[in-house]
Order: structure tokens, then C-alpha cells, then sequence
């Protein structure tokens, strides 16, 4: 279990969709006790697995932005469990999921680093948006 946003998870095999899966406490409505043991797989990280579930979670808009940073400034930025981050040659990837595009275009501006937006093409249209609403600001006396 794992506690995120004050929330309590509970990570565990679902035997209904044969793999891991990631379950809010307050929504279980019923567990029956068995009297089956089961031993912890070392290699499985709780909190991980709640994060990046809590990243990937279906809301509208699925994200990939390259950042031109490092992952330790990267993790600095982001809040935990809001997108899964990838180490690659280029940069750190980052990818999740957003209901609100405007949000995300200003929060990509406060991460202090070049970046690329790989999708979706509405999140370059949404900073061009910024862009142009900052741009007049500017120029007001």
C-alpha cells in the first residue's frame, strides 16, 4: 500500500485482467479473506507502481514532451505520480495524460528548460496561445 494526494493505494494482482493493478482504498467495496499465503516479489516497488499508474491514468489528452534537462531536475519540477519519466540520449521524456492543454502549457514554461512537444500537436497550439498572450502583456505600457 501506498499513500499519494491523500489517498491510500493498494497495488496487487487482479485477477480479472491477469497483471498488476493499481486500487484506491476508499473505492474497494468488499475484500474476502482467503487463506492463502503469497510472498512479496523483491523487485516490485509499491510506490512506483502507484505513481506510475496515477501518470497513465486515461484524462483526455495522452502527453509526450522530450525535456532538454536531467532527470534529477526533472523529478525537482515534477510533482510525483503527475508523469513518468524516461532517461533517454536526447534528454528526459516525459509522458502522461491531461484533461487541460492551457494548464499544461504553462506549467512546461515554469520548468526552466528547452523542450520539445512530441504530442499531442493541440499542446504546441496551446503554447503558441501563451506564447502570444505573454507577447501582448509585453507590450502594454
Amino acid at each position: 500500500m501506498a499513500l499519494h494526494w491523500n489517498n491510500w493505494y493498494l497495488a496487487g494482482y487482479c485477477h480479472l485482467r491477469e497483471g498488476v493493478r493499481v486500487f484506491r482504498l476508499d473505492r474497494i467495496k468488499e475484500a474476502i479473506p482467503e487463506e492463502v499465503n503469497f510472498t512479496r516479489p523483491n523487485e516490485v516497488n509499491v510506490l512506483r507502481v502507484v505513481l506510475e499508474s496515477l501518470a497513465l491514468a486515461p484524462l483526455g489528452w495522452t502527453i509526450e514532451v522530450l525535456l532538454e534537462t536531467t532527470l534529477v531536475r526533472a523529478q525537482e519540477v515534477l510533482p510525483a505520480g503527475s508523469a513518468v519519466l524516461e532517461q533517454r540520449v536526447e534528454g528526459i521524456v516525459m509522458y502522461g495524460q491531461s484533461d487541460d492543454l492551457d494548464w499544461l502549457a504553462r506549467q512546461l514554461l515554469t520548468f526552466q528548460c528547452p523542450f520539445v512537444i512530441r504530442q499531442p500537436a493541440e499542446l504546441r497550439e496551446a503554447l503558441a496561445l501563451v506564447a502570444a498572450e505573454a507577447a501582448a502583456m509585453a507590450r502594454r505600457p
